[in-house]
Protein backbone atom coordinates (compact mmCIF):
# COMPACT_ATOMS: atom_id res chain seq x y z
CA UNK A 1 0.00 0.00 0.00
CA UNK A 2 2.91 2.45 0.56
CA UNK A 3 3.92 1.81 -2.86
CA UNK A 4 1.25 2.74 -4.45
CA UNK A 5 1.12 6.47 -2.12
CA UNK A 6 3.11 7.70 -5.10
CA UNK A 7 1.44 6.65 -8.06
CA UNK A 8 -1.78 9.46 -8.08
CA UNK A 9 -2.59 12.07 -5.81
CA UNK A 10 -6.25 10.27 -5.08
CA UNK A 11 -6.47 6.51 -4.42
CA UNK A 12 -9.58 4.97 -3.85
CA UNK A 13 -10.23 1.91 -1.46
CA UNK A 14 -12.83 -0.32 -1.55
CA UNK A 15 -12.87 -2.15 1.71
CA UNK A 16 -15.05 -5.20 2.30
CA UNK A 17 -16.02 -5.10 5.77
CA UNK A 18 -16.49 -8.91 7.30
CA UNK A 19 -15.99 -8.59 10.68
CA UNK A 20 -18.97 -8.76 12.20
CA UNK A 21 -21.08 -10.08 14.75
CA UNK A 22 -23.18 -12.24 12.65
CA UNK A 23 -20.19 -13.39 10.91
CA UNK A 24 -17.82 -14.24 13.60
CA UNK A 25 -20.72 -15.92 15.57
CA UNK A 26 -21.19 -18.99 13.00
CA UNK A 27 -18.74 -21.73 13.63
CA UNK A 28 -17.49 -21.57 10.29
CA UNK A 29 -18.46 -17.45 9.09
CA UNK A 30 -14.88 -16.24 8.41
CA UNK A 31 -13.66 -19.73 6.75
CA UNK A 32 -16.36 -19.47 4.75
CA UNK A 33 -15.91 -15.79 3.59
CA UNK A 34 -12.42 -16.89 3.16
CA UNK A 35 -13.43 -20.07 1.15
CA UNK A 36 -15.57 -17.40 -0.85
CA UNK A 37 -13.81 -14.34 -1.62
CA UNK A 38 -9.69 -15.70 -0.76
CA UNK A 39 -8.98 -12.29 1.50
CA UNK A 40 -6.79 -13.05 3.74
CA UNK A 41 -7.31 -9.60 5.92
CA UNK A 42 -10.68 -9.09 7.54
CA UNK A 43 -11.52 -5.61 8.50
CA UNK A 44 -14.16 -3.06 10.28
CA UNK A 45 -14.77 0.46 9.52
CA UNK A 46 -12.33 1.12 12.29
CA UNK A 47 -9.78 -1.17 11.41
CA UNK A 48 -9.79 -0.51 7.62
CA UNK A 49 -9.31 2.86 8.17
CA UNK A 50 -6.75 2.71 10.97
CA UNK A 51 -4.82 0.48 8.45
CA UNK A 52 -5.22 3.51 5.89
CA UNK A 53 -3.77 6.15 8.76
CA UNK A 54 -1.16 3.36 9.46
CA UNK A 55 0.08 3.09 5.73
CA UNK A 56 0.37 7.16 5.33
CA UNK A 57 -2.63 7.74 4.24
CA UNK A 58 -4.78 10.42 4.70
CA UNK A 59 -8.70 9.65 4.66
CA UNK A 60 -10.79 12.36 3.00
CA UNK A 61 -14.04 10.53 2.69
CA UNK A 62 -15.44 7.32 2.85
CA UNK A 63 -18.93 5.95 2.93
CA UNK A 64 -20.83 2.38 3.24
CA UNK A 65 -21.61 0.03 -0.17
CA UNK A 66 -24.30 -2.09 0.62
CA UNK A 67 -23.38 -5.10 -1.37
CA UNK A 68 -25.61 -7.27 0.39
CA UNK A 69 -28.43 -4.63 -0.18
CA UNK A 70 -28.02 -3.58 -3.66
CA UNK A 71 -27.26 -7.07 -5.19
CA UNK A 72 -29.86 -9.81 -5.78
CA UNK A 73 -30.59 -12.30 -2.76
CA UNK A 74 -32.89 -15.36 -2.02
CA UNK A 75 -33.59 -17.89 0.94
CA UNK A 76 -32.76 -16.80 4.40
CA UNK A 77 -30.44 -14.23 2.98
CA UNK A 78 -33.86 -12.02 1.98
CA UNK A 79 -34.78 -12.09 5.60
CA UNK A 80 -31.29 -10.44 6.55
CA UNK A 81 -31.43 -7.65 3.34
CA UNK A 82 -34.89 -6.33 5.00
CA UNK A 83 -33.22 -6.50 8.54
CA UNK A 84 -30.00 -4.56 7.14
CA UNK A 85 -32.13 -2.07 4.87
CA UNK A 86 -34.18 -1.37 7.87
CA UNK A 87 -31.44 -1.21 10.18
CA UNK A 88 -29.13 0.84 8.59
CA UNK A 89 -31.58 3.46 7.72
CA UNK A 90 -32.10 3.69 11.92
CA UNK A 91 -28.16 3.61 13.24
CA UNK A 92 -26.08 2.60 9.67
CA UNK A 93 -22.42 1.79 12.41
CA UNK A 94 -24.68 -0.43 14.47
CA UNK A 95 -26.11 -2.83 11.48
CA UNK A 96 -22.62 -2.67 10.16
CA UNK A 97 -21.09 -4.13 12.93
CA UNK A 98 -24.04 -6.81 13.95
CA UNK A 99 -25.17 -7.76 10.63
CA UNK A 100 -22.49 -7.16 8.21
CA UNK A 101 -22.98 -7.45 4.26
CA UNK A 102 -21.47 -4.05 3.35
CA UNK A 103 -18.00 -2.66 2.48
CA UNK A 104 -16.24 0.84 3.03
CA UNK A 105 -15.36 3.05 -0.21
CA UNK A 106 -12.89 5.58 1.06
CA UNK A 107 -11.15 8.94 -0.85
CA UNK A 108 -7.20 9.40 0.11
CA UNK A 109 -4.59 11.13 -0.40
Amino acid sequence: MRDLRTKATYKIFHIPLHLCAQTVSRQNGILKRRDLYTHIHYFTKEIGLRTLEDTAYKVRHYFYTARMIDLPIDGLQRILKISRRIGFALHADLTVRLLGGFSLLVLAT
